[in-house]
């Protein structure tokens, strides 16, 4: 029965007796397809005979009846003139290699996936406002989820009504923070109010002082054997600024500045009590989160999630 085949099948048959050979020998092609047939439970008897023989061009063969364990059957197709080698899995699904003379061409491995900046922390994005990521380190504060009717009904030692006081205490660290900041605003503006009149005395007192210095200058510089002195004396003499204006315009700069220095004081003592206050509700916060969570201290992230999830901003 042997004397009909023909080369390619005969080297086939040798290749499936041999197992593994080197991959640059022209049975190499045979012995994958053959292998590859094995481990996937399809037995095809002709599923990838001459794919990549090397010598039979024209002696394209095609294999039916094999009974694969999985699917029930498949079909191989071989062509040695195109250089491909087909072989069927237990799936049905066919896979084509190509070679490139006697040598089975590689497959290129996938370039890596590089994501931007702008995408990873869309990611991280995503990553906190998942659920299940947070919620084995909540643990009991899982309980915002409960109902309405529950917040309102919570009693203060429960659960959510120690959720419940920590949302209330967070709140009013927010609203401490907003009066302790506004207080200081109001201490720099009035700051800026004394500044300003400390300068308007300031210059009115350097105007007045060297005015009255340029007029000692030119009076000094007057001959006082002259027949017109004492009119050229008086002449200055007029033109230096009114003390009495000068004086006037000073007490009313140092009133000013006296009402200013007290408004200041009292701003100072309000921003005093503020930022006393914003201390003291951040420490009642503190100790009410530790109330809600039984002493443990949570993550930054699973805090700002949990935060967010019960109506507050994050830390």
């Amino acid at each position: 029965m042997f004397k009909h085949l023909t080369p390619v099948f005969v080297l086939g048959l040798a290749a499936t007796g041999l197992g593994a050979v080197a991959p640059d020998s022209p049975l190499s092609f045979v012995s994958i397809a053959h292998a590859k047939s094995e481990k996937s439970g399809d037995h095809g008897g002709g599923g990838g005979g001459g794919g990549n023989g090397g010598g039979g061009g024209d002696h394209g063969s095609k294999g039916n009846g094999g009974k694969s364990e999985k699917s029930g059957s498949s079909h191989g197709k071989s062509s040695s003139s195109t250089g491909k080698g087909t072989t069927s899995s237990g799936s049905g699904k066919s896979q084509t290699t190509k070679s490139s003379g006697n040598k089975a061409t590689k497959a290129t491995a996938a370039a890596p996936d590089v994501k931007s900046a702008e995408e990873e922390e869309v990611e991280v994005a995503f990553e906190v406002d998942n659920p299940g990521k947070f919620a084995s380190e909540l643990k009991g504060l899982n309980a915002y989820h409960a109902s309405a009717q529950a917040w309102q009904n919570a009693s203060p030692n429960s659960r959510v009504g120690r959720i419940a006081a920590y949302r209330e205490a967070a709140l009013a660290t927010t609203e401490n923070g907003r009066l302790a900041e506004e207080a200081a605003a109001a201490v720099s503006e009035k700051e800026d109010i004394r500044d300003g009149i400390q300068q308007e005395i300031s210059d009115l007192d350097t105007d007045y002082a060297a005015k009255n210095a340029a007029i000692d200058e030119e009076i000094d510089a007057l001959d006082p054997e002259a027949e017109d002195y004492d009119a050229q004396v008086a002449a200055l003499e007029a033109e230096r600024p009114s003390a009495t204006e000068y004086e006037a315009q000073k007490t009313a700069l140092e009133g000013q500045l006296a009402t200013a220095e007290e408004d200041l004081s009292a701003s100072e003592a309000e921003l005093a009590d503020a930022e006393e206050a914003a201390g003291t509700a951040a420490q009642t916060e503190d100790e009410a989160l530790m109330a809600a969570t039984d002493g443990r201290v949570l993550s930054d992230e699973a805090l700002a999630y949990f935060r967010d999830k019960i109506g507050l901003n994050t830390p």
